[in-house]
């Protein structure tokens, strides 16, 4: 009886953990552009109130699709297509990750 407790206070600290993570992840990236403001300046050639614009439709872009993807969720799963969403981030950080020591890489 006493391992089966454990087991279960096991698995709510595993699903606090990612949904801590995931929410970590979705705060991180609706932030994370504005410390490329300035390489977006000059990378694009334009003042500063362009580029605002430039982020605008990026976090209406994913407004927008956080709530597609509920539509989603609720169709297929939310637990499926969270940990979908999470496994293809994760995929996405280990391609980035090796491809900064591949000598193979392209130049986007």
């Amino acid at each position: 009886m006493v391992k089966s407790k454990n087991n279960v206070e096991l698995k709510e600290k595993v699903i606090l953990t990612i949904l801590v993570v995931g929410i970590l992840m979705a705060s991180i990236d609706s932030t994370i552009v504005l410390l490329a403001f300035p390489a977006m300046t000059q990378a694009l050639h334009s003042d500063l109130s362009t580029i605002i614009w430039v982020i605008l439709v990026y976090l209406l872009v994913t407004a927008v699709a956080s709530t597609q993807f509920g539509r989603i969720g609720d169709i297929f799963g939310r637990s499926r297509i969270f940990n979908s969403w999470n496994s293809n981030v994760h995929n996405f950080f280990l391609y980035v990750w090796y491809s900064t020591y591949s000598y193979n890489t392209y130049n986007f």
